[in-house]
């Protein structure tokens, strides 16, 4: 089976589909012994425990596939510790509830404590069938299933972890251990992503023990192994089996010449390996750049987290053909070579509480592909370049907690496309009125915490794509009329601490489904016209001087 290198890397970044199981090799074994061990105990909440890469979800997605029609209702939430972080529980609460009681427009929640009212009432007596995939805490598990008593009998809910410990923490005593492949399997699947067939297995008899303990039988590891191996002679496989062991192929997608690699296990011997690489992942990177024979040439995707003085170690080692650039950790500096990356469409620096990053140079500014642009507390860094704004693509822009950023270049308001912008704590930042010049396709604009934001800058009202607006936290002490004008708001965040009165036009803002007003300490009064707006919600934590409220109390949430 065939595949270009750009083929592999959009299967890469799509969604795996729950009944997707091209890539299973006999797995009505495990499933048999699953049921053996666990099923017919009477049990209706099992654990499934392995390490990365060792088939885990796959495993729970064929169960689920093959049972779900016996249930009343069934979910499947896929790598819930990575959901959580990206949206938050809470919607991983309503996405359980939409699964199991069909899609429901007016259900909302606004916290994970409400989620969990609402789960134990839902799931009280009914017969279900969930999966929650890839826990990595009890947090989780309680927000997710908060009374595991009151499910209807018959229920099923399959939990798979790395950790047992998560599972003994919250009282789940049947646990299946995952194995790695045996000796044949693990020959099969290697001989289908290295020939894209089954029948050459003989030819690799005498690399059984190799196979095993480079990969230790985990299905995915053997998946890439295999690709990675697959236009080689098989002494060629031989030589790089015996000084693989130490490389870490787990967690990887089931995607040819993909790598993650952790720490200082990918060493200079392994350059061979590295060649063929579109995508990797390496974790706590020990190098201060990536080594000079890691190959860049044919890159797609590099996520590195580490602390980096630069990324590459010369203009000839720039990866011509990277998309997407993701550092989590430090980084001095970009390198300058980095403007000849034509093809890059998205970076990604969080440094968290690190501050190396000091500036970036002009030459970043020649990335004309680049749509989505996050640098998040990066504190070391004051001002943007000057040409920053003939990044004429970009649509998605965060700055958030970048404390020492003062001002925005002039050329920021040629940024024409920008759909989505996040200053958040952005505390030192100098706003002025016409910023945003011609720009109207806004969607979302976060100034939580721009404490030297005292005036709402006179474009946002011209932002009517805008969807998600946020003051809170500001210096603002009104809010103008002209806001009114924002007929596609959803979310309004107004929570000032310096902010006496709403204004009327309010009113207008017919698709607004919440309103925050936490922390108005000077807001006294909350107009009649919130009753008026049957879908809004109204957040009002901290309104200490706030004493009328609209009479249907349905709409105005005080706590």
């Amino acid at each position: 089976m065939s595949k270009s290198i750009e083929d592999s890397v959009s299967m890469m970044k799509r969604k795996r589909e729950l009944d997707d199981v091209e890539y299973l090799v006999e797995l009505d074994g495990t499933i048999k012994s699953f049921e053996r061990s666990t099923l017919q105990k009477n049990v209706n909440i099992v654990g499934i425990v392995g390490m990365g890469g060792c088939g885990k979800t796959t495993l729970a997605n064929e169960i689920f596939r093959r049972q779900r029609s016996r249930f009343s209702g069934s979910s499947f939430l896929l790598d819930v510790s990575k959901a959580a972080k990206e949206n938050g529980l809470y919607m991983l609460q309503k996405q359980v509830l939409d699964d199991l009681l069909g899609h429901i427009d007016a259900l909302t929640i606004d916290s994970i404590n409400e989620g969990k009212i609402i789960l134990a009432h839902q799931l009280k007596n009914r017969r279900v069938l969930i999966v929650l995939d890839s826990i990595d805490n009890v947090y989780q598990l309680d927000a997710l299933l908060p009374e595991r008593n009151i499910l209807g009998s018959g229920s099923l809910v399959i939990v798979t972890t790395r950790d047992v410990g998560v599972l003994k923490s919250y009282g789940i005593c049947s646990v299946y251990m995952m194995k790695g492949l045996d000796s044949l399997h693990a020959k099969k699947l290697f001989c289908l992503h290295a020939f894209s067939q089954r029948h050459k297995i003989s030819e690799i008899d005498y690399l059984d023990e190799k196979l095993s303990s480079a990969c230790g039988g985990q299905p995915l590891s053997l998946q890439v192994l295999g690709g990675l191996h697959g236009r080689e002679s098989k002494d060629v496989w031989s030589a790089r089996l015996d000084k693989i062991r130490d490389v870490l192929l787990s967690d990887a997608t089931p995607i040819l010449r993909v790598l993650v690699a952790k720490g200082d296990s990918l060493k200079g011997e392994y350059s061979n390996l590295t060649r063929n690489l579109v995508w990797l992942r390496w974790q706590n990177c020990s190098y201060p750049c990536i080594p000079s024979w890691v190959s860049l040439k044919n890159m797609r995707i590099l996520e590195l987290n580490g602390v980096f003085q630069k990324l590459w170690s010369s203009n000839g080692k720039q990866p011509t053909q990277l998309r997407e650039l993701i550092v989590l950790g430090s980084i001095g500096k970009f390198p300058k070579s980095i403007g000849q990356l034509q093809q890059l469409q998205k970076i990604v620096v969080d440094e968290y509480l690190n501050t190396s990053l000091e500036v970036l140079t002009e030459e970043f500014c020649h990335l004309q592909s680049l749509e989505h642009l996050t640098l998040r507390w990066c504190r070391a860094l004051t001002t943007l370049p000057t040409s920053f704004g003939k990044l004429g693509h970009l649509k998605h822009l965060d700055l958030a907690f970048n404390s020492a950023l003062k001002a925005l270049p002039p050329s920021f308001k040629q940024l024409i496309n920008l759909q989505h912008l996040d200053l958040q704590s952005c505390s030192n930042l100098e706003i002025p009125p016409q910023f945003l010049g011609k720009i109207t396709t806004l969607q979302y604009l976060n100034f939580k915490n721009c404490r030297k934001l005292g005036d709402l800058p006179s474009q946002v009202p011209c932002q009517l794509c805008l969807e998600s607006l946020n003051l809170g936290g500001t210096s603002l002490e009104e809010i103008p009329n002209e806001i009114g004008r924002l007929i596609n708001l959803k979310f309004l965040d107004l929570g000032s601490p310096y902010l006496t009165s709403l204004p009327v036009s309010l009113a207008n803002l017919k698709s607004l489904q919440k309103l925050n007003l936490d922390g108005c300490s000077s807001l006294t009064y909350a107009p009649d016209f919130l009753r008026q707006m049957t879908n809004l919600n109204v957040q009002v934590t901290g309104c200490t001087k706030l004493t009328e409220f609209p009479e249907d109390s349905r709409q105005l949430s005080r706590k």
